[in-house]
C-alpha cells in the first residue's frame, strides 16, 4: 500500500508512479507528464538536482508524491487505462480555463490541478 502526505489509503498504482517502497519514481512520473526531469523540477519550484531520484527529500518528495498521488486518482476513474489518463493530462478543460491540466503544471499552478482532482474524487 502507498503511503504518502495526501492519502493514507491510495491502494493502486497503475501508472507506476510508486516503488514497492512507496517512493515516487520521478522518471515515471516525467514520462506519464511527457516532459523532461527538469521541466518536472521547475514546474514544481525546485533545482533539478533535488528531483534525482537518489536525493528526493523533504519539500521536493512531498510535491512530487501529491503529483502522483493525485495522478493515480485520476488513473482509477479511468479504470488505471494510461492512455486515457494522458489523454485527460493533454485535453484542455474549462474547469483551467482552457488549459490541459498538464499545462497548468508546466506553468507552476500544479496545486490547482491538485485541489481539482481532490475535490473531484471527494464528490465521488
Amino acid at each position: 500500500m502507498i503511503q504518502n502526505a495526501i492519502s493514507k489509503s491510495l491502494s493502486k498504482n497503475s501508472l507506476g508512479l510508486f516503488a514497492d517502497n512507496g517512493d515516487v519514481q520521478v522518471d515515471k512520473l516525467a514520462d506519464v507528464l511527457e516532459i523532461a526531469k527538469a521541466q518536472l523540477a521547475e514546474a514544481l519550484n525546485l533545482s533539478g538536482d533535488q528531483v534525482r531520484q537518489a536525493r528526493l527529500t523533504g519539500k521536493a518528495k512531498d510535491r512530487l508524491e501529491q503529483l502522483a498521488t493525485a495522478l493515480e486518482y485520476v488513473s482509477e476513474t479511468f479504470d488505471g487505462d494510461l492512455k486515457t489518463t494522458i489523454f485527460w493530462l493533454k485535453t484542455p478543460n474549462q474547469n483551467f480555463g482552457g488549459f490541459s491540466p498538464r499545462q497548468l503544471i508546466l506553468k507552476g499552478k500544479y496545486k490547482k490541478v491538485l485541489e481539482f482532482i481532490l475535490a473531484a474524487r471527494v464528490d465521488d
